[in-house]
């Protein structure tokens, strides 16, 4: 296990209850040594934990600290929000608004630091999505019978064709 997932482990435990460090290297299969350092360098980076000793002691947290529900990396944000701009930009997609609040909460939780990193990639690095001229009024409701497990009898009439593009009716039937 790597230093830094061992250190979110510890402050993960933490979150649950009190832990000794032996407790924690048994856990961990560390030494007890490690244990002392990883809880040192959390305290170094601004962790808010404790010790209290004698019988019932051990390493605590301060009362309401939590690590953020999601860490991720910068190349994880980076990928995340990119993805998530290629989404909105189909103009009749079941995902497009969703796909803009869910970037604004994923930029909202991200650190300063890591927004700054990633924002030049962000400005400079895109997904290209085609204009599509045929829209997909049902894409919804196709996707929904496909998340339920439901089977669909579609039928797709093609009216003309304008060059390469085809102009078709919307689904005429959907069970």
């Amino acid at each position: 296990m790597k230093r830094m997932d061992r250190m979110m482990a510890i402050v993960m435990a933490l979150q649950q209850r009190a832990e000794t460090a032996q407790s924690l290297a048994d856990k961990l299969e560390v030494s007890k040594r490690t244990v002392l350092r990883d809880v040192q360098a959390l305290a170094e980076m601004g962790v808010p934990l404790y010790a209290v000793s004698g019988p019932g002691g051990g390493y605590r947290l301060l009362d309401g600290y939590r690590l953020p529900p999601l860490q991720l990396t910068a190349e994880e944000a980076l990928t995340l929000l990119l993805a998530l701009e290629g989404m909105t930009k189909y103009s009749d997609g079941p995902f497009r608004q969703a796909g803009w609040t869910v970037a604004d909460k994923i930029r909202s939780v991200l650190p300063e630091q890591m927004l700054g990193q990633i924002a030049p990639w962000l400005k400079h690095v895109g997904l290209e999505v085609p204009e599509r001229p045929t829209k997909t009024p049902h894409l919804h409701a196709l996707v929904q019978f496909a998340a339920e497990g439901a089977w669909l009898r579609v039928r797709y009439i093609v009216r003309r064709t304008i060059g390469a593009n085809w102009i078709c009716d919307p689904l005429a039937s959907m069970r």
